[in-house]
């Protein structure tokens, strides 16, 4: 009983605090307060109240509250035996409820549509199948400026859209979709008051597609409006935001050093990522987690920090939930390979070799790259001078550069440009 009792307590505090930030709670409060105003016969103080509530309602697009502010002022009609209405009062009225009956299912329409194409997404299915391009015809073949949508359908339209671009590989015109959902809430802030995790949602796809598309100067300045929305009110009602905005902005942060080769400036503000890894550690994904350990691991390996650098290499490999980030892994088994041929661990990486080897043939064929950096660090090792290793080296290189030309082996060069090391230690060595 007692806690059925704190349960319900707790569900109300909420419904309290969301009725207070929210334009939707406070009409229908009013049209509930409307309602027991007619019951006791307050007609005037009622239609005042129905006066504003239909204020509120254009002005926020809620027209799905629409039908039920038209049945209660059709009740007042009714109970003041329709004293000064007229006919055309009334075929006013059933205009307008077909309006909103109209709105609503055009908002319906975008809405499933909406959430057909993120499940597609998730379950990684293929979008360029001719039956899915059939399916999703008549929304490819929208425009929103023309259809006339409502404000809640272009979020829907603008959303829907950017995840089938993004799951095309057309970075450009999912950014594209992303930039104009973000402008339709920036343009209506009621709507980032009603829908604050669409707005974080958006903005934080938007930097993603960015990030692909090598527009640092737009990341960085995306970066700094995600860090700020912990100060605005509109986004206070989110669980666990500061968290939240830590794990995406230091993932961005992250991947933008890495993607302009910034490891210098990198090295500068790692203290301040593990700084917030101690801070909020406890409620980040895990995928998000080891990302950043093996990002850190990245940026003190070519900054030349190679005890750094297996540290952090060590807390993703230790990593017991293997499923979670199978492919992580593998590669931080390799860069592990690199950082204890750098360490010059001869005797050990040739124990090391053979065992990741064996590991990663156990999950399926070996990328063609992996088999070069197996063999080709087995002849480092056992090359019996400066310039012999040199020579292994060149030979390396030429061998990489035919591989990161390839796009079956575009995934490995993403995780790690093993390219750009064997150059530079080509140079050095």
């Amino acid at each position: 009983v007692a806690k059925r009792y704190l349960h319900q307590q707790i569900v109300e505090s909420l419904y309290w605090f969301h009725r207070s930030n929210s334009m939707e709670a406070q009409v229908q409060k009013n049209l509930h307060a409307a309602d027991i105003l007619l019951d006791k016969g307050l007609i005037g103080q009622s239609k005042k109240l129905l006066k504003k509530a239909r204020k509120d309602i254009y002005a926020c697009e809620l027209f799905r509250l629409l039908p039920d502010l038209l049945e209660r002022e059709r009740a007042i009609m009714d109970r003041t035996l329709y004293k000064g209405a007229t006919a055309r009062d009334l075929d006013d009225w059933e205009a307008e409820w077909n309006r909103a009956l109209d709105s609503l299912q055009q908002d319906g329409r975008y809405a499933c549509w909406s959430s057909s194409i993120a499940q597609l997404h998730y379950q990684k299915v293929s979008v360029r199948e001719l039956s899915l391009q059939e399916r999703f015809e008549p929304l490819l073949e929208t425009s929103p400026t023309a259809a006339g949508l409502s404000l809640r359908a272009q979020l829907d339209y603008y959303k829907a859209m950017s995840t089938w671009h993004f799951m095309n590989g057309n970075a450009q015109a999912a950014c594209d979709c992303n930039r104009d959902l973000l402008k339709v809430l920036d343009d209506h802030p009621f709507l980032i008051e009603q829908y604050p995790r669409r707005y974080l949602t958006a903005l934080n796809n938007f930097l993603i597609d960015n990030h692909q598309l090598k527009r640092y100067e737009a990341l960085e300045n995306g970066i700094a409006k995600l860090k700020a929305l912990p100060q605005r009110p509109e986004f206070r009602r989110i669980p666990q935001l500061s968290e939240k905005i830590f794990e995406l902005s230091t993932l961005l942060e992250l991947n933008a050093w890495v993607g302009q080769a910034h490891f210098e400036a990198a090295l500068t503000g790692l203290p301040a990522i593990q700084e917030g890894l101690t801070r909020y550690g406890k409620g980040l994904a895990l995928h998000h987690k080891l990302t950043f350990y093996y990002l850190m691991a990245y940026i003190y390996f070519e900054n030349r920090r190679y005890d750094d650098a297996l540290t952090w290499l060590n807390e993703v490999l230790q990593q017991p939930l293997r499923d979670v980030v199978e492919e992580l892994l593998r590669f931080a088994n390799l860069l592990k390979l690199l950082t204890h041929f750098e360490l010059g661990h001869y005797d050990l990486l040739e124990y090391l070799i053979n065992t990741v080897r064996r590991q990663h043939g156990m999950k399926g064929s070996l990328y063609q790259t992996e088999k070069l950096l197996f063999s080709f660090l087995k002849k480092l090792i056992n090359a019996s001078g400066v310039k012999q290793q040199q020579g292994v080296f060149s030979q390396l290189c030429a061998k990489l550069e035919a591989a990161k030309a390839d796009p079956e082996e575009r995934r490995v060069f993403n995780y790690f440009d093993f390219l750009r090391w064997a150059e530079a230690r080509k140079k050095t060595s």
